[in-house]
C-alpha cells in the first residue's frame, strides 16, 4: 500500500542573533502540513521541524529516517523556508543552530538532501524551497537558491523541485496576507482553493502547480508591493508527463455535500452589517442644524429626512450591483421605500438599508444593511453575491427548528480546556457566547438562534467558512 510522507522545515528564528528573523516562515509550514493532512499525509508519516527544533542534526536525522521508510510507490513532500546560500557552487539550507562564523559546517547541503531522496526510488517526490536572503549576513552575498544536481537526475528520480524566486531575487511577503507571497499561493493550491491550479478541475500536478505559481506570484507581488522588486518562481525536474501531487475529487465531493447542508441552514437566516458616522456627514446636513442630544422619535425622524438622499444613492448603488452581478431582470426586482429605509425584493432574497440615530450617541447615526428571507441559499455561494456583499456584513443570525441545549454547550466547551476558546454565560444558562480568541469571532447561542458576530466586516467566503467550521470545531452539531 502506498504511503504519503512529508518533511516540513521552517526556520523563522535563529540561535545566532546575526540572522534576521523570518516572520511568516514557521506559520506557513504549519499551514502546509494542515493542507496536506486531508490527502493522507498522516502525522505519523510527517516531520515538522521549526525554529530551534530544526537543528542541523534534527534535519539530517529526519531526512535519513524518512527516506529509509520510503517505498517505490510512496510519495514524499519536502518543504523548506529559511535563509539559504551558495558557496563554491553548492547550495546550503541554514538550520536553527547555524552559525554565521561556520556557515557551511552548520548548514545542510541541498545536494545531499536531493541525493538521499533520489536513492530511495520513491514514486514521486515534490520539493518546495522558499529561500530568504532579506538582510543576509553572510559573506557570499544574497543569491537565490538553485538545486545542486543536474536536471536530468531530477527527472530520472521523478523529482520536482519548486523554488520561490529566481537568482538575485528576494522571496517577498505581504503583511495583508500574513504569509510569504509564494507560500500563500502554494498553500491555496494545496488546499484546493485555487481552481486555476488544477487540471480537469480536481488534479494538482507538478506542471499545473508551476504554471499557477508563475502567473500568480508576480501578479500578487506587483499588487501588494508596488516598486519593491519582482519575484519569479522557478521549477526543475519532474516526470516527462505531469505527476499528480494531490487529487481533490473525493474532497470536493465531500465539500459539496457539506456545503449543501450548510447552505440549507441559511433558509432561516439573515445577514446584518452596519456603520456609524457623525450626523454632520449626512448628505442633507446644513450649517445651523442642531445636533440631537437624545434619540427621540422626532430627532430620529429629522435625521432620517436629512439623510434620505444620501441613503437613496447608497441603495441605488446596491440595486445596480445586485442586478448586474446576479443577472436579474428589472421586472424581477421589486423596490420599496419607507421612513428612513429602502428595500429590494429579488427572486432569491430581500435586501434593505436603513438609517437611524445611534441610541448610545445621538450625535451619530447608524446605517444598517440587512439581507433576509433567503429563498435560494445557493446564491450566497455564487461569485456574484460575493462581488456585491464582500466586506458589508459583520453578523449572521441563523434560526433552527429546535432550541439549543445551552447548558450542554457550556459544559462541553469548559471540558475542552482550550485556552483559545472562552465561553461567557448567564447564571441560569439561558444563553451563552463562545469567543474564538484567535479568529476574532463570537458565537451567541440563545433559544433557537445562533448568531455569528465578526470583529469587522467579513468576506462572504469567510462568513461561510465560520458557519461551516465553528460548530464542528466545538463539537456542537447535535447540541439542540
Amino acid at each position: 500500500m502506498a504511503n504519503r510522507h512529508a518533511i516540513l522545515i521552517a526556520v523563522g528564528s535563529y540561535g545566532d542573533p546575526g540572522f534576521p528573523q523570518l516572520k511568516y516562515a514557521e506559520s506557513d509550514a504549519r499551514d502546509i502540513r494542515a493542507a496536506l493532512e486531508p490527502h493522507g499525509f498522516a502525522p505519523d508519516h510527517s516531520d515538522l521541524l521549526l525554529g530551534a527544533g530544526a537543528s542541523k542534526a534534527a534535519v539530517e536525522a529526519a531526512v535519513r529516517t524518512r527516506c529509509a521508510r520510503l517505498k517505490p510507490a510512496d510519495t514524499l513532500v519536502f518543504s523548506y523556508a529559511g535563509h539559504a546560500f551558495h558557496r563554491q557552487g553548492r547550495t546550503y539550507l541554514t538550520c536553527g543552530d547555524t552559525r554565521i562564523a561556520a556557515l557551511a559546517e552548520t548548514s545542510v547541503g541541498l545536494a545531499w538532501i536531493l541525493e538521499a531522496i533520489r536513492k530511495t526510488g520513491c514514486g514521486s517526490a515534490f520539493l518546495f524551497l522558499d529561500p530568504c536572503h532579506e538582510g543576509w549576513p553572510g559573506e557570499d552575498g544574497a543569491e537565490g537558491v538553485e538545486p545542486g544536481i543536474a536536471e536530468a537526475e531530477l527527472q530520472g528520480a521523478r523529482m520536482a523541485v519548486f523554488v520561490s524566486c529566481g537568482k538575485d531575487e528576494k522571496s517577498l511577503s505581504g503583511s495583508a496576507l500574513k504569509r510569504g507571497i509564494w507560500n500563500h499561493h502554494l498553500i491555496e493550491a494545496l488546499r484546493g482553493s485555487a481552481p486555476e491550479a488544477l487540471e480537469k478541475g480536481h488534479k494538482l500536478t507538478d506542471a499545473s502547480l508551476q504554471e499557477y505559481l508563475a502567473r500568480s506570484v508576480p501578479k500578487t507581488a506587483r499588487t501588494l508591493l508596488t516598486g519593491t522588486g519582482t519575484q519569479t518562481p522557478r521549477a526543475w525536474g519532474g516526470a516527462s508527463r505531469p505527476s499528480v501531487l494531490l487529487d481533490f475529487k473525493r474532497i470536493f465531493a465531500a465539500r459539496a455535500e457539506a456545503e449543501s447542508s450548510d447552505l440549507k441552514s441559511l433558509e432561516h437566516a439573515f445577514f446584518r452589517g452596519g456603520s456609524t458616522e457623525s450626523v454632520k456627514r449626512l448628505s442633507g446636513w446644513k450649517k445651523g442644524f442642531r445636533i440631537p442630544d437624545t434619540a427621540s422619535l422626532s430627532s430620529t425622524s429629522f435625521i432620517q429626512s436629512v439623510g434620505t438622499e444620501g441613503l437613496r444613492a447608497r441603495f441605488d448603488s446596491f440595486h445596480d450591483r445586485i442586478r448586474k452581478n446576479l443577472g436579474y431582470k428589472r421586472s424581477e426586482m421589486v423596490s420599496g421605500e419607507g421612513q428612513g429605509s429602502f428595500s429590494c425584493i429579488t427572486p432569491d432574497f430581500t435586501f434593505s438599508i436603513s438609517l437611524e440615530l445611534d441610541p448610545a450617541d445621538p450625535s451619530r447615526y447608524r446605517e444598517t444593511l440587512i439581507l433576509s428571507e433567503i429563498r435560494n441559499p445557493a446564491i450566497v455561494a455564487s461569485p456574484g453575491f460575493g462581488s456585491v456583499f464582500n466586506s458589508e456584513f459583520d453578523e449572521v443570525v441563523l434560526e433552527y427548528s429546535r432550541p439549543f441545549d445551552i447548558g450542554k454547550i457550556i459544559d462541553a466547551i469548559e471540558a475542552m480546556g482550550n485556552p483559545k476558546v472562552a465561553v461567557e454565560y448567564a447564571p441560569d444558562a439561558s444563553e451563552c457566547t463562545v469567543v474564538f480568541k484567535s479568529l476574532n469571532i463570537r458565537l451567541r447561542f440563545a433559544g433557537k438562534t445562533l448568531a455569528y458576530a465578526f470583529a469587522s466586516k467579513a468576506m462572504v467566503n469567510a462568513i461561510m467558512d465560520a458557519i461551516r467550521n465553528a460548530p464542528r470545531i466545538l463539537g456542537l452539531d447535535a447540541m439542540h
